[in-house]
Parts: C-alpha cells; sequence; structure tokens
C-alpha cells in the first residue's frame, strides 16, 4: 500500500456491498470529460461522492476517515486548474488504494492470536505449535494471508502476530502524539484489543522459549506488566466489523 489511505478503517458493513459502490465511483471517474474545466467538474462530483463513500460505509469517527475527508474536501472547492493534475492523480491513487484495501480487510473476530498456546498445557506441543500458528490451528488459515502479505514463506509465528498487533498499537500511539488526535471509543477499544494481544504474544514467548522480539520487550518490561495489557476490556461489539491492513 501506499501513503494515499494511511491509518486504519474499519468498515460498517460487508466488504462486496463497498466493492461495489466503490466501482460505480470508480466508472464515474473515469467518464470522459473534453476540457480542463469539465475535469475539474468531474474531480469535484467524484470528491462528493467520495466523501458520502466514507461516511456511510466506514466507521467515520476514526482520525483515517476525517483525514481523507478534510482532503477531498479541500480539492472539491478549489477552482485552480493549475492543481488539477496533482488532483486527480491523488484521487486515483486513493481509489486503487481503497480497491486493494478492500480485498485484504479482516472480520475483527477473526483477528489473530497467541492466546491458544497458553492454553497448550504440555509445553512440547506449545513449543511446536508456536513455530507455525497456522498449521497448528492456532490461528486461521484465512488470517494468515492478511498476516503475511510481504512474507515469501508460507508460515506465522508469534513474531508476525506480534508484528500484526504493534503495527495498530504504533499507529494509535501516533496519532495521539503527532496528529494531537483524541482517540475515539472505537479507536480505544481496538487499541485495548492490540495490547491484550500484545500481552498474550508476549506470555507466548516465555512459555516456549522463544526469543522476544525486541519491540515487544521493549513495550513490556517484564511479566510483572503483562497484567497491565491482557486486562484491556474488549468491545464484542464490533466483531463483526472489518478492519483494514493498512497503517
Amino acid at each position: 500500500m501506499n501513503n494515499y489511505t494511511k491509518g486504519i478503517f474499519i468498515t460498517k458493513v460487508g466488504a462486496e456491498i463497498i466493492k461495489q459502490k466503490l466501482e460505480d465511483i470508480i466508472k464515474e471517474f473515469q467518464k470522459y470529460a473534453p476540457n480542463k474545466q469539465r475535469l475539474r467538474l468531474l474531480c469535484k462530483k467524484v470528491c462528493y461522492l467520495l466523501i458520502d463513500f466514507l461516511d456511510t460505509y466506514f466507521e467515520n469517527k476514526m482520525w483515517s476517515v476525517n483525514n481523507y475527508k478534510r482532503k477531498l474536501n479541500s480539492i472539491s472547492m478549489s477552482d485552480n486548474i493549475e492543481t488539477l493534475q496533482k488532483d486527480m492523480t491523488y484521487i486515483n491513487s486513493l481509489l486503487f488504494d481503497f480497491k486493494l484495501m478492500l480485498s485484504n480487510t479482516i472480520p475483527l473476530k477473526d483477528l489473530p492470536s497467541c492466546k491458544g498456546i497458553l492454553e497448550i498445557k504440555d509445553k512440547d506441543i506449545a513449543v511446536k505449535c508456536a513455530k507455525d500458528l497456522v498449521q497448528n490451528n492456532i490461528i486461521s488459515k484465512s488470517i494468515s494471508t492478511i498476516v503475511l502479505i510481504d512474507k515469501a514463506k508460507n508460515v506465522v509465528t508469534i513474531d508476525d502476530v506480534a508484528q500484526f498487533y504493534l503495527a495498530i498499537y504504533q499507529e494509535l500511539k501516533r496519532l495521539n502524539c503527532e496528529e494531537h488526535w483524541p482517540l475515539s471509543s472505537i479507536e480505544q477499544t481496538l487499541l485495548s484489543k492490540a495490547r491484550e494481544e500484545l500481552g498474550y504474544c508476549y506470555l507466548a514467548y516465555v512459555k516456549t522459549d522463544i526469543e522476544i522480539a525486541q519491540e515487544v520487550r521493549d513495550l513490556i518490561k517484564g511479566e510483572n506488566q503483562v497484567n497491565n495489557y491482557i486486562s484491556s476490556q474488549y468491545n464484542n461489539n464490533l466483531n463483526n466489523h472489518l478492519l483494514s491492513p493498512t497503517f
């Protein structure tokens, strides 16, 4: 993914419904405009369609949605022909990224977890399972596709699950610190989920004697801190929503 759809997106409905609406907007964007004035009008129209698209199909109290609505609103109000090519390129890239993103959304109820390793009493079996969480049914095969988007091998380890949640955790912390964005309730819920799962990853590392990833070690200073992470209250009402893999 490139920087056009930076951030975390959570859908309100199934991906197939959103994909169809996006295709309609793409068709509109591809319409012929005989001159720059008509092209600017087309650009404005697509901006309005995308703003409505974001409002209708995505949780719109999140930074990501607000950020792109603000950018699109700025473009829609512009009559500057000189910036037209730049604006059209931006919209084109945004449409492409949304299409790619929607092909990789994950139901929140199916997010990966290392909690299953902690429930295995036999340490040798736990260590064996930790070497490939998908093969040993610790996490589902569908999730491995998401986690392994940029991986060449077809194996999912504790490190992969930890990196998945670290990306969410770090992005939400960045919003709060760098963007000065007060996290919405849904973003706070997602942050709690990431913290909880990182706690399970830490305990899974300890149980299997696998070296703890440095980023996890930097975050959780020891086993005495783990309870501060796994005690998070995760709102199950969001389980049917879909999470984007973009950060």
